[in-house]
């Protein structure tokens, strides 16, 4: 159901709230000068036309005649009466069209009244075929360029509701640039909501905040769009759960509307649905079912009983009903929504899809299996005719998943003779939907670096480069131009900055379609296997071998879905209480910032530190507090989220299998070794005692299976396995890269080598946590400060930790230790085609995350050169990792959060993780949290140890049993706790 939930999900919340924006997008994101709001005219009214003329009668080329005719037409619009009003309105182009002539700018507003009315009647290709002609005749020199950005706007509006974004964002760019050079307000005010609205919905909340309040602070004289900007800044603010902000918004926006003598009744009804949301969100569920009253009365005061507002108001206290278990009432309400639906919005529309898998699950609930399978089914055809017209979205693929799940479980109760084949075809088909819905970034990047490795060729290689360096060069200069647009000093220097910048995306944009043409052209088969198409559960369960479990866990909108595949078939199960499924990103964050000890710069509660609160040396870039309530890890919360993941029939089929975890973006960083099977025993964490004994006894999740892989989507986890090397060396190649020539004092710096057979290291192992550089401010591509990578903290014993491991190896090894741990060093070896000769990367030092030390991106910090270079300023980037060519079965990131986003707001394992899946890596150690080196040293070169004396283990038990291994000998509150022996997790494949 398109409902928000109570969850700190807020950016998902927004984008569930865009369907409705789309429905008025024409009256909330951009007002149009043409619309009259209490009887005002617009300040530069374009040319309009009437369409009062009598059919016997000469069409007169008085231009206000037209307008006030239009006017009227543009009334019955907002009072949604659209049959009428576009039978009128042809008439009124026709007639313009004998007045002016058809190639005239005059008929322009007739076009863009016709283009309205179909817009809000979801017939978005004739809307986009009026504009195409209107914006034709808006490009000449006598139309005027307020003319032309009122078109833009249209068009921005039409191809935002269409789902094409960057298209949509094209037309704004340009329409601001209008109006920035006419120095029109309510131009260029207009314009800023159509880019803040759609930074909204590309989640990019901090811009369009900059946006909107640079559209609010401009002076206009139409009351309408003075109403409406309120509720569109309302909207992104919810976005970022800035709630008591935005309510203030609404209420004022509300208020606004409810003033004038003839409100824009769908922008005012849409303020009070936005309102009611938020109440809803904000955990007040009783006023929002009086908001929505107030707006169901403001339409019946205004508009037909069939407006299609009153179906949105009406399905969303059918919500209220569902989670208050009266079903019943939510049937009848759905019902009621749909019947208003079927009368005033086209058949193919979203949300009609989605209210009807809102009926589906009420009647479901209630036992009535034939009204469940009938309302599954057709969601599920509209579903699939958007999918098939190739404009689906995660929305799409979300409830199509939950439609077909209904319709398995209504259809087995149903009749479960003659309809079982149909529902083990809808659980599959729902399978693959949960994949489609579930993809991530990084899981894309693997099955693109998978199906670029499987084509093979330098051209291939070198045009799939080319086209991501454009993309991120696209994306800094669309950056730069909405930090332009919002700025709000030097006009001219304005003016001139985003012409500038406008010119250089339209470039951008022409290569990468010239790009795209030769990808086309040349290698369709990388097209087709990069596309990452959801692999089927016949052949999931083909690629698992007998002791394997494939488990795909869901947070979805007001429910956690998990499937289960494994040798023998599968299972799935189907969580309906939402705020059970809101609970589990909740209990995931807690748990992760417990089991740092805080060390975590996302936990921290204080950024003063001192060496005493720190028993080793991290390697990484923190800043972090040490409370007494935030140390011990919750067991209990452990159990919970495992028996809110794996209820039901799962636990059994998972039992003492190795198991491969492919979670949906929320729950991609999630440390799934570390849940509870069993819960404590009573009194484990009673004030005072010592916690060392439980963590040691407690059922770990990784104490009960051989091993615990995460793969960032299950065709990643397809590729990978595809891409697999033939069998060649008993040994592999090795490299690892430590120890680089850093130190907070020169004397650190200038110390000797350890010497890593002494029992005296450990003891040299300790020191001060590593200083905090802004976390802002920087930009991608600014040169490190070599003199602050260079007082970093010494990580002497990372030496001894590749030397152990090159032992174990059997001396197919080479090493890059202090002054040879450089950027420029591994950059010259990528360069010749050295890199793809090694089968194990290894890295042991300091991890950066995005905003560390100055850095905009995240990276490994090397051996700082003297003075900083493109080639070499001391840190190994995200982006420089991403141009490497490597061919590595593993690379272990022995660092800080190596598995944390690029940035605080970006999905796990979208930083260093995904640029060496890019490079070519198939499978990676990575860390959830910053780690002590000491702790580092001892997990890896146990690792190897165990990979040496056991050749026949695989990655994913070698990570397992070494987890065992410490735990087993933690004999200390400090070792004993998941800081210390569980920071690692491997992603990818778990194979040798």
């Amino acid at each position: 159901m398109r409902f928000w939930n109570r969850n700190d999900a807020a950016a998902d919340a927004t984008r569930r709230l865009m369907p409705c924006l789309a429905v008025v997008a024409a009256a909330l994101i951009a007002p149009l000068p043409a619309w009259p709001a209490g009887g005002e005219e617009p300040p530069h009214p374009p040319p309009r036309v009437d369409a009062g003329q009598t059919a016997s009668s000469q069409p007169s080329r008085d231009a206000s005649a037209f307008a006030r005719a239009n006017d009227r037409i543009l009334l019955m619009i907002n009072r949604g009466e659209f049959e009428v009003a576009e039978r009128r309105a042809s008439q009124m182009l026709a007639r313009a069209e004998t007045a002016f002539g058809a190639d005239d700018p005059a008929i322009i507003p007739g076009l863009n009244t016709l283009a309205m009315i179909y817009q809000q009647t979801g017939r978005l290709a004739d809307a986009e075929r009026t504009l195409n002609r209107a914006l034709g005749l808006a490009r000449r020199p006598d139309a005027g360029a307020e003319t032309l950005a009122d078109v833009l706007n249209r068009m921005a509006n039409v191809l935002s509701d269409d789902g094409r974004l960057d298209q949509a964002e094209k037309a704004t760019r340009e329409a601001i640039e209008i109006g920035e050079r006419i120095e029109e307000s309510s131009t260029l005010a207009i314009s800023l909501n159509n880019l803040g609205h759609i930074l909204t919905a590309l989640r990019r909340f901090d811009e369009a905040d900059a946006v909107y309040r640079r559209a609010e602070g401009l002076t206009v004289a139409n009351t309408a769009l003075a109403a409406a900007m309120p509720a569109n800044l309302a909207v992104q603010m919810m976005g970022q759960g800035r709630f008591a902000e935005a309510e203030q918004l609404l209420l004022r926006s509300v208020a606004s509307w409810e003033k004038m003598a003839e409100p824009v009744v769908i922008a005012w009804a849409t303020a009070l649905l936005n309102l009611g949301r938020l109440h809803y969100e904000t955990g007040r569920p009783d006023a929002a079912s009086a908001t929505f009253g107030r707006m169901l009365d403001a339409l019946q005061q205004n508009v037909p009983d069939n407006h299609p507002l009153r179906a949105y108001a009406l399905q969303n206290l059918s919500q209220i009903s569902f989670d208050r278990r009266d079903f019943a009432e939510a049937e009848r309400l759905a019902r009621e929504a749909l019947t208003i639906a079927g009368q005033s919005l086209p058949a193919t529309k979203f949300e009609v899809a989605d209210w009807y898998e809102a009926l589906a699950q009420a009647t479901l609930l209630q036992g009535e299996w034939n009204d469940a399978v009938a309302a599954a089914r057709q969601a599920a055809a509209i579903l699939s005719a958007d999918i098939n017209s190739g404009k689906s979205d995660k929305n799409d693929w979300e409830v199509l998943t939950i439609v077909e799940i209904v319709a398995s479980e209504a259809m087995v109760t149903a009749d479960p003779a003659g309809l079982i084949a149909d529902a083990v075809a809808a659980r599959r088909s729902a399978f693959l939907n949960l994949q489609r819905h579930a993809a991530t970034d990084t899981g894309a990047v693997a099955v693109a670096a998978a199906a670029r490795a499987a084509v093979g060729g330098t051209d291939l290689s070198n045009l799939v480069r080319e086209k991501d360096h454009a993309l991120a060069r696209l994306r800094e200069v669309d950056a730069a131009f909405v930090r332009a647009a919002g700025a709000t000093s030097d006009p001219d220097a304005r003016r001139v900055a985003l012409g500038d910048l406008r010119s250089r995306l339209e470039a951008l944009q022409s290569r990468l379609s010239a790009i795209d043409a030769r990808l086309l052209t040349n290698f369709p088969q990388y097209l087709e296997l990069a596309g990452g198409p959801p692999v089927p559960a016949d052949r999931v369960i083909g690629m698992l071998a007998d002791d394997e479990v494939l488990v795909l866990p869901v947070i979805m909108q007001n429910s956690l879905v998990t499937f289960a595949y494994g040798k023998d078939g599968g299972v799935y199960s189907w969580g309906r209480n939402p705020d059970e499924a809101a609970e589990l990103p909740r209990i995931a964050a807690t748990l992760l910032c417990q089991a740092s000890r805080r060390l975590n710069p996302s936990c921290a509660r204080t950024t003063e530190t001192t060496s005493s609160q720190v028993s080793d040396a991290a390697r990484g870039v923190v800043a972090f507090g040490r409370t007494q309530d935030t140390d011990e890890f919750d067991l209990g919360a452990a159990y919970r989220a495992y028996s809110l993941l794996f209820p039901g029939d799962l636990p059994e089929m998972m039992a003492g299998k190795k198991l491969i975890i492919a979670p949906s973006p929320e729950l991609l960083g999630f440390p799934w070794h570390l849940l509870v099977t069993q819960p404590p025993p009573e009194g484990w964490d009673a004030p005072g005692k010592e916690r060392a004994e439980a963590y040691r006894e407690a059922a770990w999740l990784f104490q009960s299976h051989p091993s615990i892989t995460v793969v960032p989507g299950v065709a990643a986890l397809d590729a990978a396995r595809r891409s697999r090397k033939e069998a060649g060396r008993t040994q592999p190649r090795y490299l690892g890269v430590a120890d680089p020539v850093i130190g907070a004092t020169a004397a650190e710096r200038d110390a000797a080598p350890l010497d890593c057979a002494s029992p005296e290291t450990v003891a040299l192992t300790r020191g001060k946590p590593v200083a905090v550089g802004a976390r802002a401010g920087a930009e991608a591509g600014t040169l490190a400060d070599v003199d602050a990578l260079r007082r970093q903290p010494r990580l002497a014993d990372s030496r001894c930790e590749v030397e152990a491991t090159s032992k174990s190896l059997s001396g197919l090894s080479d090493l890059l230790l202090g002054g040879e741990a450089t950027e420029a060093r591994i950059k010259a070896i990528s360069a010749t085609g050295g890199l793809k000769a090694y089968d194990i990367l290894h890295f042991a030092t300091h991890g950066l995350v995005g905003g560390e030390l100055g850095q905009a991106e995240p990276g490994l910090l090397l051996t700082p050169p003297a003075a900083a270079s493109e080639d070499d300023d001391g840190v190994l980037t995200a982006q420089e990792i991403a141009a490497l060519d490597i061919g590595a079965d593993w690379v272990i990131l022995s660092a800080c959060n190596t598995a944390a986003g690029s940035r605080s707001d970006a999905e796990a394992l979208a930083g260093l993780a995904r640029s060496f899946f890019y490079a070519g890596a198939r499978s990676l150690l990575v860390s959830s949290w910053p780690v002590y080196s000491q702790a580092a040293t001892r997990f890896t070169t146990t690792m190897f140890a165990l990979l040496s004396d056991q050749p026949s283990l695989t990655r994913g038990e070698a990570v397992t049993l070494t987890m065992r291994k410490m735990l087993a000998q933690s004999y200390s509150p400090e070792t004993a706790h998941p800081a210390y022996w569980a920071p690692f997790l491997l992603v990818g494949d778990a194979g040798r």
